[in-house]
């Protein structure tokens, strides 16, 4: 019992050393982008909720998406990783901590096979590098999906056509009628 009270110590210790060693400016950073990527795809969300008036029942959504990232495991994680991007998109040099970079790797995974709106989430025995099957995928997340390529975006200046393009059938495989879907929610809801 006492060595597994010494281990929660430990690792309470090693989270708690990390979360000091960063910033304000890079917590600061990452609120903030993740609020914007938040609030974009509320945008696009309610648009797709506009489209049907029984749409509104899933109107609770708005308020879920991707609040996984201000809790552990993924938090701290996430922190370095906004502030790697925002580095790199600068120019400036910066590498992750290699001990953040162990838990970066679990957090990426927790947080695809717990936000639904993850083709992974929907493909249980996913491994990273795999294609994954989604056919399972339901509806909602579809359109979460779809909200959030949109957010993703426009945040960085490309096109939703574009990530479909590149990943239907090669990183994710859907059925014929969840491609027609994503297709024309995009073509309703994009811009």
């Amino acid at each position: 019992m006492n060595e597994k009270k010494e281990l929660i110590g430990k690792l309470n210790k090693n989270i708690e050393d990390w979360r000091n060693k960063m910033t304000t400016e890079m917590k600061e950073h990452f609120r903030k982008r993740t609020d914007m990527h938040i609030r974009l795809f509320q945008k696009y969300f309610k648009r797709i909720i506009n489209l049907n008036p029984k749409l509104q029942a899933i109107e609770s959504r708005l308020q879920t998406h991707d609040r996984s990232k201000y809790v552990e495991p993924e938090y701290i994680p996430y922190v370095y990783l906004t502030w790697d991007y925002k580095c790199k998109r600068e120019g400036v040099d910066y590498k992750i901590p290699k001990k953040i970079q162990k838990k970066l790797n679990k957090a990426i995974y927790h947080h695809i096979i717990t936000n639904k709106h993850h083709p992974e989430a929907w493909h249980p025995f996913w491994k990273m590098g795999e294609i994954v099957n989604a056919e399972s995928m339901s509806i909602i997340y579809i359109m979460e999906m779809m909200a959030d390529w949109c957010a993703v975006s426009e945040e960085k200046g490309t096109d939703p056509f574009d990530w479909l393009a590149m990943n239907v059938g090669k990183r994710w495989t859907f059925t014929d009628e969840q491609v027609k879907l994503m297709i024309r929610l995009l073509q309703k809801i994009w811009k």
